[in-house]
């Protein structure tokens, strides 16, 4: 009697995210990266249209083999933190716990307690994230969602989370300043890097 009042007392288990929900999630979050790159991108237009900044060369590719490694790598570390980084750390350490591809699909990241990702535990499994794609190790954290209890990405182990179905609780609404963050840090990283990398090349 004593255990069958404990376990209809007991909180409910929680529903792990399926690996369709998590791609639908990461698509249309990689959509919304790229729409700030864009803007980026058209700012940086915008800057040569103006005669502010002008890359050497209208071939992005004969820019690229002109830079040496220090400018490489800092193009690449502004590519890294516009594709999600700052996005992903802001947004699922928010009331929402979730970026805005989760919230559509009904899912959301806990630690493996159920709470709520500090900032900085939320950054480091978003640039996790990151560093997977860029070594082409997405395929291996398709994998151990398939295959583990919890549906875990690669990620999610270094980070110790879990991403759930539903919507957190209590929850909230976004604040003003984690949205213009979470898309002004990408896209000055973006435009300042670019802008700095290449006038650096033309001196």
């Amino acid at each position: 009697m004593a255990s069958s009042q404990l376990a209809r007392g007991a909180p409910p288990q929680p529903t792990f995210a399926g690996l369709g929900r998590r791609i639908a999630a990461y698509l249309i979050d990689v959509v919304i990266a790229l729409l700030v790159i864009l803007a980026a991108s058209v700012a940086m237009r915008g800057l040569r249209a103006v005669g502010v900044w002008s890359p050497p060369a209208a071939d992005p590719i004969s820019n690229w083999r002109a830079l040496e490694f220090p400018g490489r790598l800092a193009v690449l570390i502004a590519f890294l933190v516009s594709m999600g980084t700052a996005y992903w750390a802001l947004f699922e350490a928010s009331p929402w716990q979730a970026s805005i591809g989760k919230r559509l699909v009904d899912i959301y990241v806990t630690d493996n307690a159920g709470k709520r990702l500090g900032l900085g535990r939320s950054f480091g499994r978003s640039l996790a994230k990151c560093l997977c794609n860029a070594f082409y190790l997405a395929a291996v954290s398709v994998a151990t969602v398939i295959a583990t209890t919890k549906k875990r990405a690669l990620h999610d182990f270094a980070a110790r989370t879990i991403v759930v179905r539903g919507r957190p609780l209590p929850g909230g609404s976004l604040e003003p300043w984690r949205i213009v963050a979470a898309f002004g840090i990408p896209f000055l990283w973006f435009l300042v890097t670019f802008v700095a990398v290449f006038r650096n090349l033309n001196s």
